[in-house]
């Protein structure tokens, strides 16, 4: 800002001048959300920290979730504020900070949080697991989590071909039945897909005895 000044001598001017006064330089406000971890599986609990540089402290900092929550901390002079927040469905989540200092100045940063569909857990059970041939065997396969559709493939482990289902819904499951014929020790497993890529698989030991001889 400029003001001018008269110099009076007497009631009479015999001079003028200028004063310039200058207002303080308030530095540029400077924001850097960091999130630690960035990526999970839910529910994921994240730390955010906000970095800041510049401005003009006091400084309000309001950070703001995309499930419509927010958080607030007011009055920052000298140090970095933090926040918890956590996220429990999966998917990409833009998480937003803003900080205002006591010249006005706002500036934001932004930060993406990826959580991560749970893989699938498969689990395998028999009614029986040992006895003399003809042995039927009723397999019982639960699928807890993972992306459907999730395809589920049972393989017997007497060199009979391998069969497939597929679960249309979570937290699902299905069944299979088998003859083995002929004694032994069998390994049966199951294996699990889902819609994503991610596998699992489980297996147990299927015991075919020897016929007793006749008396």
């Amino acid at each position: 800002d400029v003001y001018k000044r008269q110099v009076l001598v007497n009631g009479e001017e015999v001079g003028k001048f200028k004063v310039t006064v200058s207002k303080p330089t308030v530095p540029p406000l400077e924001v850097d959300l960091i999130a630690s971890p960035d990526m999970g599986y839910p529910p994921l609990e994240v730390k955010f920290t906000v970095k800041w540089s510049g401005g003009a402290p006091p400084i309000d900092f309001v950070i703001e979730y995309p499930d419509g929550t927010s958080d607030k901390v007011s009055g920052v002079t000298d140090y970095y504020p933090e926040f918890t927040h956590t996220f429990t469905q999966p998917g990409i989540n833009l998480v937003r900070v803003t900080a205002t200092d006591s010249a006005g100045q706002t500036v934001s940063d932004w930060v993406m949080i990826e959580v991560l569909s749970p893989p699938p857990l498969v689990d395998l059970s028999a009614d029986v697991t040992s006895g003399p041939p003809p042995l039927t065997v009723a397999f019982t396969i639960t699928v807890v989590d993972g992306t459907p559709p999730i395809t589920v493939t049972m393989d017997y482990g007497d060199g009979s071909p391998p069969e497939t289902e597929v679960i249309e819904t979570k937290d699902g499951g299905t069944r299979f039945a088998h003859v083995y014929t002929a004694p032994g020790t069998y390994t049966a497993k199951v294996s699990v897909i889902d819609s994503l890529g991610q596998t699992d698989s489980d297996s147990l030991t299927i015991t075919v005895t020897e016929v007793p001889p006749p008396p």
